[in-house]
């Protein structure tokens, strides 16, 4: 029983150390292209996107689309 118990533990441990060291490339940093593509669909002065019609946000991400090189 004792045995169980620390072997739990050890296992426990190990997978907390192991889920908080999160590694860097799990944490990409945007390309150029999506950083530019980001920067267009901020930079409008319109209406929030969730309040537009489904027709006007489509072609606001397609406007956006064409002014960035992804």
């Amino acid at each position: 029983m004792k045995m169980k118990l620390i072997a739990s533990a050890l296992l426990l441990a190990s997978q907390m150390s192991t889920a908080f060291a999160a590694p860097t490339e799990n944490s990409p940093q945007p390309t150029a292209g999506v950083a530019a593509f980001l920067k267009a669909l901020n930079s409008g002065s319109g209406k929030p996107i969730e309040q537009l019609s489904v027709k006007d946000a489509r072609a606001v991400l397609t406007g956006a689309q064409k002014g960035a090189e992804l």
